[in-house]
This record gives C-alpha cells, structure tokens and sequence, in this order.
C-alpha cells in the first residue's frame, strides 16, 4: 500500500524542529511524512537538527491521528 513504508521503519529528513514547552516537535519528510513529540534531552542525544536525516519507526499503539484541517 504506497505511503505506509514508515509505520514499519524508514528514512526521512527532518523539516523542523520546533519547541513546545517541556516537548519538542520534529517533523520528518517522508512517506508518509510523521510529527513526532520527544523530550528535550532526546533532541541533543540524537542530534536532531533541521535537514538531518534519520530512520523512523513507529509503533501502531503510538499512532494517534488527527483530522487535517
């Protein structure tokens, strides 16, 4: 099914990384794109930075989906 390669693991870029309080929120370009919230010291430990790219897996109990507006 095209756009699901992520949910199993991928690579993608990083397109922000945005501050939130006691989160942080990093958005990955990829297919499908995800938005992830992670702590503040996940930031420097993984050395999350815009245009960094990494692998990504997510977990189907930690998916939560929002409507798009």
């Amino acid at each position: 099914m095209p756009g699901w390669p992520l949910t199993r693991g991928g690579t993608g870029e990083i397109s922000a990384v945005d501050l939130l309080g006691d989160r942080v929120r990093v958005r990955v370009d990829g297919v499908p794109p995800v938005t992830a919230e992670v702590a503040p010291h996940a930031v420097d430990e993984l050395k999350l930075d815009n245009g960094g790219r990494l692998w990504v897996s997510v977990a189907a109990s930690a998916i939560s989906v929002y409507p798009y507006v």
